[in-house]
């Protein structure tokens, strides 16, 4: 998961270069302008003996600067909604050694804040199971009639 926040948030800096970048929650006094990465939820489902499948949800949240009345400049915010959606509309990113699918991208503003929803789709491999413990060479049945 580490890997995947990463990879969303180098992307973030590769268009707003020097802005923070918040990976946990929040508190009073952070820094605006600046970003959060923040981790909604996950689903594992199994493909095969070998393979799994992971849907990841992440909010990438644009901490607008405020004005003098305490409110998000609204014109600001929109453009870099529309700079991130760019950013990620291209349908996958890398993490290395692998590339995550973009699903679906969402969003729009809440409170104070505007946000990006990103959909990921990405597989992983099951541990080998065969280390877990000994596999048996033959079965015994006996049933009674």
């Amino acid at each position: 998961m580490q890997a995947i926040i990463d990879a969303v948030s180098d992307l973030i800096l590769t268009k707003y270069p020097g802005y923070e970048i918040y990976v946990e929650e929040i508190q009073e006094g952070f820094n605006r302008p600046s970003f959060s990465v923040v981790f909604i939820q996950e689903t594992q489902t199994d493909r095969n003996k070998q393979f799994y499948a992971r849907n990841i949800i992440l909010y990438v949240i644009f901490n607008a600067p405020l004005n003098a009345n305490n409110k998000p400049d609204r014109i600001v915010q929109y453009e870099v909604y529309e700079n991130l959606r760019n950013l990620f509309s291209c349908g996958y990113f890398d993490t290395g050694d692998r590339k995550i699918k973009i699903r679906q991208i969402t969003g729009g503003p809440k409170g104070k804040e505007i946000y990006l929803g990103l959909n990921l789709d990405t597989t992983g491999t099951k541990p080998d199971i065969s280390e877990q413990g000994q596999i048996a060479d033959s079965l015994d049945f006996k049933i009674n009639i």
